[in-house]
């Protein structure tokens, strides 16, 4: 069997073009590929930062326009009883006022009926 030990020149990910040693054989110009994709990968996790602070940002305004919209509405159910109430009311008095024009009508048409009679 062949020794699988791991040595600290397999770990080695570059090499010199001189030397066959390192892990990967890759050469000293993805060097500069890897400080450029650090670099790529910094920004992408500020920018990740950035979009958390948004997202949070709009999530607060959600739930303050959320508590806006239930106490919008529940003011809404309010004044839709009263304006019942109202048009209640105002159709009781308006039945009330022709009951008691009718009658009114009624006693007064009696009255005159009983004058020309008396006469």
């Amino acid at each position: 069997m062949s020794d699988k030990t791991l040595k600290p020149w397999m770990c080695e990910t570059f090499k010199d073009e001189a030397e066959e040693k390192g892990m990967f054989k890759t050469t000293k110009r993805l060097e500069q590929f890897g400080e450029s994709q650090n670099e790529y990968n910094k920004l992408v996790y500020e920018t990740v930062q950035e979009l958390k602070k948004r997202v949070t940002a709009l999530e607060t305004e959600q739930e303050r326009f959320t508590s806006l919209l239930k106490r919008c509405a529940s003011e809404l159910v309010s004044v839709k009883n009263e304006v019942d109430k109202l048009k209640l009311s105002s159709k009781l008095n308006t039945n009330t006022i022709k009951r008691l024009v009718t009658e009114i009508e009624t006693i007064t048409k009696a009255n005159n009926d009983k004058k020309t009679d008396d006469e």
